[in-house]
């Protein structure tokens, strides 16, 4: 995990956020793999709508059905892009 302060750490198989541990480095930021850590002087991190019953807001309303919670898909795709950027002459 690149978070040194703990902000960011598993509980179980979620990457959880904690804010008030933060320090706004933005390393998590420039690691993820998939955009979903941001940073506005502290990180915020996507819950996947965890409060919401329905799932994730994101995935119920994009048009091309882009997003989903399939994990190893997503893995899958996020490699398949760094491969691409590599062979493209991109970060090694």
């Amino acid at each position: 995990m690149v978070c040194f302060s703990g902000a960011l750490h598993k509980e179980g198989e979620v990457t959880a956020f904690d804010v008030e541990k933060c320090t706004g480095c933005g390393l998590c930021a420039l690691a993820c793999p998939f955009g979903v850590v941001w940073t506005d002087k502290l990180a915020h991190k996507c819950d996947l709508c965890q409060g919401r019953i329905e799932g994730p807001a994101c995935m119920a309303t994009c048009p091309a059905n882009a997003l989903s919670d399939d994990f190893e898909l997503a893995v899958r795709r996020a490699r398949e892009r760094s491969a691409r950027a590599v062979a493209l002459g991109g970060r090694r």
